[in-house]
């Protein structure tokens, strides 16, 4: 349900929330989808992945409503050579953690597809492995977003 474009108004919304919180607690290596990125030398860094459900009608009627679950995926890359802990993971479980339960809207201008973004409660950080290099913690954030569709013009 939903076309491309409407999933991608829906996208940007979650992605400009999530980079707002992020860039409060000064977090900023952080590796966004389809983006370049460059790993820092011997500091904490971020992945930022996303990952959309599939999505169903959430209201019957003249104006359709579609709804899609999606869960952000924060992977926090901790260097084991400069390695005191895992606060920087618990920094960045709190900066998530700022969108909890909050709402956020986007409308398309050439489309008038209005995407409604509710998130929900964020992750305590996760250990998940250690290599060579680095020590990794996920943080996870789910939500989900209605997509009502606009009419062209």
């Amino acid at each position: 349900m939903g076309t491309r474009n409407e999933h991608e108004t829906a996208r940007k919304e979650i992605i400009s929330q999530v980079k707002a919180a992020l860039d409060a607690e000064s977090i900023t290596a952080v590796e966004w989808p389809s983006m370049r990125f460059e790993q820092p030398e011997g500091l904490p860094w971020y992945r930022v992945t996303i990952q959309q459900g599939q999505s169903n009608p959430a209201a019957l009627g003249p104006q359709k409503l579609n709804r899609s679950p999606f869960v952000i995926f924060l992977q926090v890359f901790l260097p084991i050579e400069n390695l005191t802990g895992d606060s920087a993971a618990y920094v960045a479980a709190d900066a998530l953690g700022s969108l909890n339960n909050t709402d956020a809207t986007r409308t398309d201008g050439p489309t008038g597809t209005r995407a409604a973004v509710k998130f929900r409660v964020t992750s305590a950080p996760s250990f998940v492995t250690k290599d060579g290099a680095f020590e990794q913690h996920n943080v996870t954030l789910p939500g989900y977003y209605d997509i009502t569709p606009g009419t062209i013009v």
